[in-house]
């Protein structure tokens, strides 16, 4: 593993067509705890993110791996060169990153590693939204803005947190994750990034967070667990 990884979320642009996620309905209220996917021994990989800043299109992938690991099914899972292809298709060759909401959009329009995204919104109302998003669509894509003291956390297997020094102020620049789990109590969540499971505090994600993002990657399940206007949601994305 090199001693940095790769980050490539550029600066997040909301499509004024596309309303917020709570214009079209509400969100259960979220659990106490949500622990995410059994996915003990199940292997995510880096998907090229070690060496190409393709963090939203292997988060992507990773979501779609999390979705199905709760419904207990199989998916075919997308090599590293699949995801870095799909990246590279979609900037051009150029290792330039990706912007969250271009790049959900091509996910929806014609998929990414043959995955399709039937829909998606943002999440502009406060952090306890997010845990609702992750409980109820089984996954969050999740634009943050990373210090690079947390490079070393993740290296060392320590939480990202806020390390009340200087380095809190040293952004390294935009990243990719994707939420999975949180325990409200302990204040603790965890996202998937380069690969694995990465715990992260409450107050860290105040301060880094820079946009939140609900994926539905299957329309059919979400309406049986909560009441949106799809329709407008879907018309919407249209215009998008």
């Amino acid at each position: 593993m090199p001693d940095r990884l790769k980050l490539g979320r550029r600066d997040a642009v909301f499509p004024v067509k596309l309303s917020a996620l709570a214009v079209y309905g509400t969100l259960p209220k979220a659990s106490e705890v949500w622990t995410g996917p059994p996915d003990g021994g199940f292997a995510y990989g880096m998907l090229g993110n070690d060496q190409y800043g393709d963090c939203e299109w292997a988060g992507y992938v990773h979501g779609a791996d999390v979705v199905s690991l709760l419904d207990g099914i199989s998916l075919a899972q997308p090599t590293a060169q699949d995801v870095v292809g799909a990246y590279l298709t979609a900037t051009h060759g150029q290792d330039t990153g990706g912007v969250t909401a271009n790049v959900l959009r091509i996910a929806h329009r014609v998929g990414i590693c043959k995955i399709k995204l039937d829909a998606y919104a943002p999440g502009r109302g406060p952090l306890s939204e997010l845990w609702q998003i992750i409980e109820t669509f089984g996954t969050a894509c999740l634009g943050v803005m990373l210090p690079a003291v947390a490079q070393q956390q993740f290296s060392a297997g320590e939480p990202w947190d806020l390390t009340g020094t200087s380095a809190d102020n040293d952004i390294e620049g935009g990243h990719c994750v994707y939420g999975v789990a949180f325990d409200q109590g302990a204040e603790m969540a965890q996202v998937l990034t380069w690969g694995q499971r990465q715990k992260v505090t409450f107050r860290w994600l105040e301060r880094y967070l820079d946009e939140k993002w609900a994926p539905i990657y299957s329309m059919e399940k979400a309406k049986g667990l909560v009441d949106l206007d799809f329709d407008q949601l879907v018309s919407d994305l249209k215009l998008v």
